[in-house]
């Protein structure tokens, strides 16, 4: 009864590329295929938005673009849904990788 969903969803094409950069040991056979890392990602965001939607009250979609743009807010949100204070938590350092894919859109695109 006290379980809590946060998903997290990143923009496609950024996300699509650095699947499609990491080298896996085993499993994920979608990832070495542009079309299919597409095709898995955006299986897997209509599956976050069917759940987030079913279950609106335990859960929250954090959009990755949005958290580096202002960090505070998303952890509060995040807090507020799993009734937490954290207002004497410091928030770490978070990696800017927002845009890695630009350069490659061309190759990339569906």
């Amino acid at each position: 009864p006290n379980v809590r969903i946060i998903f997290i969803k990143r923009n496609l094409d950024d996300l699509v590329l650095r699947i499609f950069m990491k080298q896996y040991g085993q499993a994920n056979s979608y990832a070495y295929k542009l079309e299919y890392i597409r095709k898995y990602v955006a299986w897997y965001y209509d599956m976050v938005d069917v759940l987030h939607n079913k279950f609106p009250d335990i859960s929250t979609v954090v959009e990755y673009e949005e958290m580096i743009a202002d960090p505070e807010t998303t952890l509060q949100s995040i807090s507020d849904l799993c009734g937490i204070d954290l207002s004497s938590n410091e928030i770490p350092a978070l990696v800017d990788d927002r845009g890695c894919a630009e350069p490659y859109r061309k190759f990339i695109a569906n």
